[in-house]
């Protein structure tokens, strides 16, 4: 019995490794695609002009789109249908918010015929190398932490774990038990705060998040760790021991 557990557990984290590499990071490339870094992909697009997508919602796109875009959601019925009467003579470069969706529209456009250029990391790594956003809504007042507020809340007499998310992460929502389970282990000497990266973008820009789940310990107001992906409680538990 045991033994079917353990196989039952591996099982369960192969499954949500995979999960997290389908989600939030970028695919391999098709036959006349090709996924760029940020700056390799501002480049290109003034070397040689294409048609310009961002694949996120429409309430995503209210955050800011790089200038020039069209939003055409992946998430609609009607994706493959518009992706489909686009020029064909003409490159498309695709983003999303961090790399996950664009990678598979680029590789959509691919089996196509069309030749299609996606950003590495999405939006999250465009703003990480410095570059501007286009027709950004203002947040309403209050919305949103101000790094000055956060470091605030980071100094306490507790390890602080800050789990940077997003609610359409899926490897942020299958880590969120273990960051619990973690969180009721170690209640009096660990305080958990989240952080989502869309509400927030001042926090998002200013650490240079270029992919989530990403988590931060604090001690005494002090970064004294981070680790990018999803992780299970015996990860996260061996990363608190280290500065308990």
């Amino acid at each position: 019995m045991l033994r079917n557990n353990t196989l039952a557990l591996q099982g369960f984290w192969i499954v949500a490794a995979l999960m997290f590499a389908i989600s939030c990071s970028n695919r391999e490339a098709t036959a006349g695609t090709k996924i760029l870094s940020a700056k390799a992909f501002s480049e290109e697009m003034k070397s040689n002009p294409g048609i310009l997508i961002d694949v996120r919602t429409p309430e995503e796109t209210a955050s800011g789109m790089i200038e020039g875009a069209i939003n055409i959601d992946f998430n609609s019925p009607d994706f493959a249908q518009n992706i489909s009467q686009l020029d064909k003579s003409k490159t498309i470069y695709v983003y999303c918010k961090s790399g996950g969706r664009s990678g598979d529209a680029v590789n959509q456009l691919g089996k196509l015929g069309y030749q299609a250029v996606g950003l590495e990391g999405g939006i999250m790594a465009w703003n990480a190398a410095g570059f501007a956003l286009a027709n950004a809504a203002q947040s309403p007042s209050g919305e949103g932490m101000s790094v000055a507020q956060f470091m605030e809340q980071v100094k306490s007499d507790k390890i602080v774990l800050v789990d940077f998310n997003a609610v359409w992460c899926k490897p942020c929502k299958l880590m969120w038990p273990e960051i619990e389970k973690l969180s009721k282990t170690y209640s009096g000497k660990l305080q958990v705060m989240t952080v989502d990266v869309d509400k927030n973008p001042e926090l998002s820009n200013y650490f240079k998040i270029q992919g989530i789940p990403m988590i931060q310990f604090y001690k005494a107001g002090n970064k004294v760790d981070e680790s990018m992906g999803l992780l299970k409680f015996d990860q996260l538990e061996a990363i608190l021991k280290k500065h308990l």
